[in-house]
């Protein structure tokens, strides 16, 4: 849950707030809106976080505290892995993600 930042020069993208269903990421996309490009909220694992996307809507940045305090910024390539990661084990995160 949070909140959604598009890269649109649209009035109403300020509006958009969290897109909770696929079918209003859909009706988003039909109307010619850009991808969510910030994300500042909580994640699922209850991970605050802010989360930055390149101009296709694809994570690059994750800025993260988990729920036990610890702080983590990852940085993703094209292909959604971390590449880099502070402070780093990336093997970790990897392990986590699999």
């Amino acid at each position: 849950m949070g909140l959604r930042f598009c890269d649109s020069s649209t009035p109403t993208a300020s509006l958009i707030g969290p897109l909770r269903s696929q079918a209003a990421r859909k009706s988003l996309n039909e109307a010619n809106l850009s991808p969510t490009r910030i994300f500042v909220g909580q994640s699922k694992e209850r991970e605050v976080k802010i989360t930055l996307y390149d101009v296709k809507g694809k994570v690059r940045i994750n800025m993260v505290v988990d729920p036990s305090g610890a702080p983590r910024l990852d940085f993703l390539g094209e292909n959604g892995k971390v590449t880099y990661s502070v402070p780093g084990n990336i093997k970790a995160h990897a392990q986590k993600d699999q």
